[in-house]
């Protein structure tokens, strides 16, 4: 069955369902330069991309920067609860609220940290 014979929207409740908004992202980064006598390049948790689109991400926007060889983050640093905080908001959640209960003690995706990347939002 063909996609194009979905209806442009959806009927009944689901109509008022947010937009979507894809992400990628990798569990690391890798670095510049190859491994000291290896034939790859090592993993870099100290700088990495990501995407994200839709859903209330403002396009075209660059948050954060690294060194002139892509080595380390320089400015506008994050971390990955800042960005299960920022995924949560725009899915209409406050990570601040958001608790499941885990070794009989509620706790938070975003831990006790995480800060909303406002600087993302369209």
């Amino acid at each position: 069955m063909s996609n194009r014979s979905t209806p442009p929207r959806c009927p009944g409740p689901c109509s008022a369902a947010p937009p979507i908004n894809p992400l990628n992202r990798r569990e690391f980064g890798r670095t510049p330069v190859r491994q000291q006598g290896g034939r790859g390049r090592d993993h870099n948790a100290t700088g990495f991309t990501m995407w994200m689109a839709g859903g209330g991400v403002a396009g075209g926007t660059t948050v954060g920067a690294t060194d002139e060889i892509g080595m380390k983050a320089i400015s506008d640093r994050a971390h990955v609860n800042d960005i299960h905080a920022t995924i949560l908001h725009l899915m209409g959640l406050d990570h601040t609220r958001l608790t499941f209960l885990h070794g009989g003690r509620d706790e938070r995706l975003t831990d006790v940290a995480g800060r909303v990347l406002t600087s993302l939002l369209a």
